[in-house]
């Protein structure tokens, strides 16, 4: 019976360890139909920078409003001697995403749920939304470690937020 549940366990940790597996700056996701065409037809010179300070484990904003169908770059700046990731998988499956950018390094094409910023980094994420809602964000990093959500909630300390989209 013992047996029994070790493996069980090893089982369901595994499991959620592999809905982390990324190089540590991102972690993909569903796309939009057609994002690439779509971000083709984008006029990526127009987007409005939006910036967002990490400090003490918080986002601030944690509010953060924006217009469908406009270009955005969500600047992340990270103060604080740790990494954080910003993490928004209802939000990345509902944008068409153009690029990202961690201390200045382009990141492979691809559907993203999160985004690490570096320890004293930055990190920029080019994208517009289609639809309209609101999106909840957090950060997703423990310790240097993405952890998977079990429950965790705002009062654990870990920084939130929300999209608004309109």
């Amino acid at each position: 019976m013992r047996v029994v549940w070790r493996r069980a366990a090893l089982a369901a940790v595994g499991a959620m360890l592999a809905g982390c597996a990324s190089d540590g700056t991102h972690e993909t996701a569903g796309c939009i139909p057609d994002a690439s065409g779509r971000a083709a037809e984008v006029d990526w010179s127009a987007a409005q920078t939006v910036d967002v300070r990490i400090r003490h484990d918080d986002f601030s904003p944690i509010v953060i409003g924006l217009l469908r169908e406009r270009p955005y770059v969500l600047r992340f700046s990270n103060g604080d001697d740790e990494r954080h990731e910003f993490s928004a998988p209802d939000l990345f499956r509902t944008v068409v995403l153009d690029g990202i950018a961690v201390d200045g390094r382009s990141q492979p094409a691809g559907c993203y749920t999160r985004v690490a910023v570096p320890a004293n980094g930055t990190a920029e994420v080019r994208f517009m939304p289609l639809l309209d809602g609101r999106y909840e964000f957090k950060d997703t990093d423990l310790f240097g470690m993405t952890y998977v959500d079990l429950g965790l909630s705002p009062e654990t300390g870990q920084g939130f937020g929300v999209v608004q989209v309109r």
